[in-house]
């Protein structure tokens, strides 16, 4: 742990919990192994092999599967990691969908804000857009926001939005949350300087009719 997050030395900090690992005891609680694999799998990550993270997690996620309750919160964790691990290898949507719908039955849903859920909202978002569930995707974008109010990625999410309802044909739609991810963007002093953004808005309005604003 202090290898990892205090002298972020990967190499040392892997060979540190392998042998924890290795020497931990068969009697002892499978819960506090899949911590250890998790921490495994974040360390690895961070190396840059998704593969071996995501093994990693995977063997987490079977040590806490027969835990019952008392398990409940290291599954939900778990299968939030295996999420993020298969959006980063890609081309593994449906995994994708399937794991986070398991974290949100086993994880506890929170009352207020909360950026754990905000980020598996956007995961869902994303791994839905690319199945082609527009709907679903639009529903958990908006969720992703709603969990978190101030999130760093507002614009990016809301030009999500707007990419999800322009491929339902929802042109209007389209247009308000275009304008509604400016006006974010002006507020924060970000220059939108993404050629998608305005050919987005433009092929909007073209369907739309409206060709002088189209062609501007």
């Amino acid at each position: 742990f202090i290898a990892f997050y205090e002298w972020r030395d990967f190499e040392q900090a892997l060979g540190f919990l392998n042998r924890a690992a290795d020497t931990y005891p068969a009697v002892e609680s499978r819960l506090w192994l899949a911590q250890i694999h998790l921490r495994r799998s974040r360390v690895l990550r961070q190396m840059g092999n998704p593969q071996a993270a995501l093994h990693a997690a995977e063997m987490a996620q079977m040590l806490v599967s027969g835990a019952g309750a008392e398990g409940k919160a290291a599954l939900a964790e778990t299968q939030l990691t295996i999420a993020e691990l298969l959006s980063s290898i890609g081309y593994r949507d449906r995994e994708i969908v399937m794991c986070l719908n398991q974290f949100m039955q086993n994880a506890k849903r929170p009352l207020g804000v909360d950026v754990t859920w905000s980020r598996a909202h956007e995961l869902l978002g994303d791994a839905s857009f690319n199945l082609g569930q527009y709907d679903a995707a639009v529903l958990a974008y908006r969720a992703a926001l709603q969990f978190n109010p101030d999130h760093p990625w507002e614009v990016s999410l809301l030009y999500r939005i707007a990419r999800s309802y322009y491929q339902q044909r929802a042109y209007q739609e389209t247009v308000e949350t275009v304008r509604s991810m400016l006006a974010a963007a002006a507020a924060d002093e970000q220059p939108v300087t993404d050629y998608r953004v305005y050919d987005l808005l433009g092929s909007a309005q073209f369907a739309l009719g409206k060709y002088d604003q189209a062609a501007s």
